[in-house]
């Protein structure tokens, strides 16, 4: 276990209460810091009280999708730098919706825990761990660059950078 991994924060937003169970019940044996939401809008207030080092959302919460709950996280200068791991049963949104939200990385297709461990864990490496109390933040391992929408470029080309397509039927 690393201390990345021991100390790493993760919020977890998704309307399905079994699927949501069955994740943070892996990443709590992984071993990680988990809160859970099902709605976006209680999502957003827990992130008031409590910064993750990584947001995973279901393509749907009680309120709104995926989505649209990853461009309110990107429209925010608090939250813009957090990464986000939206995933997506067998119907997965355009790419223009994900390239315009900001989606980090999609994970569509079937539901399977150890895939979406796998990309949680892909994702969080480019985060770099809290400081020791009492030293100086340790410099971001890998610089968030944000591309103005308008130049972002063929979103087609875009999710081919971002997509990982989980079509595992057994762990």
């Amino acid at each position: 276990m690393s201390d990345a991994r021991a100390t790493a924060k993760v919020l977890i937003v998704d309307a399905d209460p079994t699927k949501l169970q069955a994740l943070k019940a892996a990443l709590m044996t992984a071993a990680y810091h988990v809160t859970s939401a099902t709605s976006a809008s209680f999502a957003l207030t827990t992130l008031e009280r409590d910064r993750p080092d990584l947001i995973v959302s279901g393509s749907r919460t009680e309120d709104m999708d995926g989505v649209e709950f990853c461009s309110i996280i990107r429209s925010d200068p608090a939250t813009h730098d957090i990464p986000f791991l939206l995933l997506s049963g067998p119907t997965r949104p355009t790419p223009w919706a994900v390239a315009q939200a900001g989606v980090d990385m999609l994970v569509a297709g079937d539901f399977v825990v150890s895939t979406v461990l796998d990309r949680i864990s892909k994702l969080l490496r480019h985060v770099a761990p809290p400081a020791e109390p009492g030293l100086p933040p340790p410099p971001p391992l890998l610089p968030r660059v944000t591309v103005p929408r308008a130049e972002a470029g063929a979103p087609e080309q875009m999710l081919d950078q971002m997509v990982d397509v989980g079509h595992v039927s057994t762990l």
